[in-house]
């Protein structure tokens, strides 16, 4: 499925820039905008950005229209790289299980947010070989006590900054 060459000799491809977006969650930062000599890279860091977010009509952050914008402009788009999930591991599922008190198996939210996210995928109007998605960091939440105070420190901090 994903047999995209990123180093193709082909004389298009010799002859003009290569042109990669990433967008990610705040966990995507170990990328970073810079051009390289035969690369331009553009970093979109959306930081609270979720994969369950891209199922929402109403989405706070709008990142699906972000990308679909971006797509847009970068008609010679060579590579779009996706970095989500993380938030959703980290936060989204133990704020459904401890403050919304769901009664969620972890494998039923994975599916569900892996099937919105590549539902938005195959939504894009760009070949599939042209999208890289990168993968989560192992989760840091391993017990209820430790989820209680990441998800009770994250709620507390939004609300300060408002």
């Amino acid at each position: 499925m994903f047999d995209y060459c990123l180093e193709s000799t082909s004389r298009e491809n010799l002859d003009r820039k290569k042109k990669y977006v990433i967008f990610g969650d705040s966990h995507s930062k170990f990328f970073t905008s810079q051009n390289h000599k035969d690369i331009e890279i553009n970093l979109y860091q959306i930081n609270g950005a979720s994969m369950a977010g891209f199922g929402k009509r109403q989405s706070t952050l709008k990142v699906a229209d972000k990308i679909r914008q971006t797509i847009y402009e970068y008609q010679d788009l060579d590579l779009l790289i996706l970095k989500f999930g993380q938030v959703d591991v980290d936060l989204g599922y133990y704020y459904k299980l401890v403050v919304k008190q769901e009664n969620i198996k972890f494998i039923d939210f994975a599916e569900k947010v892996i099937s919105i996210y590549f539902n938005f995928i195959d939504s894009l109007a760009l070949e599939k070989r042209l999208i890289y998605i990168f993968g989560i960091n192992l989760p840091s939440l391993f017990t209820k006590d430790n989820a209680v105070k990441y998800t009770s420190r994250i709620i507390t901090e939004n609300i300060q900054n408002e």
